[in-house]
């Protein structure tokens, strides 16, 4: 089986809250079999023309005319080449991740095997928490009604989003708190808003709230300032949506203090470096929670990934199912299929979703505007 095509395809969805672009990734073989594999950079593929255009200048070249037989050997030698001229972080890692993905994709069709099986698991389903939005976009009801589907469908934990103005955003998640079962835990993600001082300050008032953990309070560019946060935080400290590679996994894990690692096989390398990851994890006796804020291939990916990792929980970030539905309209992934707080992995050969293409191609690609929203009104950290 050898590789005729490798193409990258963005697309641009318009969800009831904003317009957010996704980038997949097409493997296409002579056995008349395709792979899907996607990009995420954090929440969903924001440049996605970027990507396409290293996907076809840098990957494809070196790919095509390969026999598609081992992916590893196959990254070995994008990495090889790639790595003195586009390096192994950012853009580049997160073109590879997609490529990769889809490269596995095909070989678990030729084989007849879904993805979790070849990554050595047998597991059917996988528990999530739901991935929910910035508290400072609604009131504690709004919060708790948008939970409520995913809760009663009996997912035991959510994430909320902390913003600039963090005071007001505390006393929403005070009540939200309130408003939900104590059995529901509840974690906070700050988007890299803080400085060590607030960030000490908030990570206080959620240990009296009794938060799961604070995920990317500080900028990840600075890691002695990450590590001063979890020596002092009272609750758990998580990071890993924008790390790359088990390198950088390893150094987060070893020197950092973190408590929880979330690495994404649409960012972080790909699958196989994912599984690496895992390791770390595991040797260091860390929880691994894998991160995913895209489309359909990135989530049935992750929950491959998360089930032959023995991960504790995969992230659920539901506001953005009517993509997964448009896109992928044979794969069961939405809040309606969510059973006793699992998601059922995708059956089927590969990664077990099929995506429409023309449904895709019904959604044209936009690069993004300058963007104000959420945790963007003010410039630098508070």
């Amino acid at each position: 089986m050898r590789i005729t095509a490798v193409e990258a395809i963005p697309f641009t969805f318009w969800h009831d809250r904003e317009p957010l672009s996704y980038c997949l990734v097409r493997v296409a073989t002579d056995a008349d079999l395709t792979g899907w594999g996607e990009v995420c950079d954090s929440f969903g593929c924001t440049y996605a023309g970027v990507i396409e255009t290293t996907v076809a200048e840098a990957f494809a070249p070196l790919l095509i005319g390969e026999e598609l037989d081992d992916p590893k050997r196959l990254v070995y030698k994008l990495r090889s080449w790639t790595r003195r001229r586009l390096g192994h972080q950012w853009v580049a890692a997160h073109a590879l991740s997609g490529v990769e993905v889809a490269l596995w994709d095909a070989v678990g069709k030729a084989r007849d095997e879904s993805m979790a099986v070849l990554l050595g698991s047998d597991a059917k389903s996988m528990p999530i928490y739901a991935s929910s939005v910035f508290l400072e976009e609604g009131p504690p009801s709004w919060h708790t009604e948008m939970l409520a589907p995913l809760i009663q469908a009996g997912v035991k934990a959510a994430k909320l989003r902390i913003g600039v103005d963090w005071q007001a955003d505390l006393e929403t998640l005070a009540a939200v708190r309130d408003q939900l079962d104590p059995s529901v835990a509840l974690m906070i993600d700050g988007n890299e808003n803080f400085t060590l001082d607030t960030a000490l300050t908030v990570a206080d008032r959620l240990s009296d709230l009794g938060i799961e953990w604070f995920e990317e309070p500080i900028p990840q560019e600075s890691p002695e300032v990450i590590a001063a946060l979890c020596a002092r935080s009272p609750v758990p400290i998580a990071y890993g949506e924008h790390m790359f590679g088990a390198a950088e996994f390893k150094i987060a894990a070893s020197t950092y203090g973190i408590s929880v690692l979330q690495p994404d096989v649409a960012t972080c390398g790909g699958i196989s470096e994912a599984m690496l990851i895992a390791d770390l994890a595991k040797a260091a006796g860390l929880r691994l929670a894998p991160h995913t804020a895209s489309g359909p291939i990135a989530l049935a990916a992750n929950l491959h990934f998360g089930a032959a990792a023995g991960a504790s929980v995969v992230e659920y970030p539901f506001p953005l199912a009517e993509c997964w539905s448009t896109i992928a309209p044979t794969c069961p992934l939405s809040p309606s299929a969510v059973i006793d707080g699992c998601l059922s992995l995708p059956t089927g050969p590969g990664l077990g979703v099929e995506v429409d293409l023309e449904a895709v191609r019904d959604h044209p690609y936009h690069p993004p505007p300058p963007r104000i929203g959420p945790s963007t009104r003010f410039m630098g950290n508070v």
